[in-house]
């Protein structure tokens, strides 16, 4: 049996590893962003409801949230402006 990120996280104990986000991340990164802005007191709470998260508490107990769905739709995230990305492939040419 290969051991899976989450197992090789929690068995290794990277102290510089605070989060893992398992499978799709898209949603669950942005709850986990969201969720540190929190003041200390609030952010555990927020975190063990983080579908996918594995996190560290303030004592440093790993624990490995129960996977979520699957990917959100498209229309949950903002249109991204790419228009940075296409100037700099065109040399500035629209």
């Amino acid at each position: 049996m290969v051991p899976t990120a989450t197992t090789l996280w929690r068995r290794r104990n990277f102290p510089e590893i605070d989060h893992v986000v398992r499978r799709e991340g898209e949603a669950p990164l942005r709850s986990l962003l969201e969720a540190l802005a929190l003041p200390a007191a609030e952010r555990a709470g927020r975190l063990a409801a983080i579908p996918g998260l594995c996190w560290r508490d303030e004592s440093g107990t790993a624990h490995a949230n129960p996977e979520g769905g699957g990917l959100p739709g498209g229309a949950d995230f903002p249109p991204m402006d790419q228009a940075a990305h296409f100037m700099r492939r065109t040399g500035g040419r629209r």
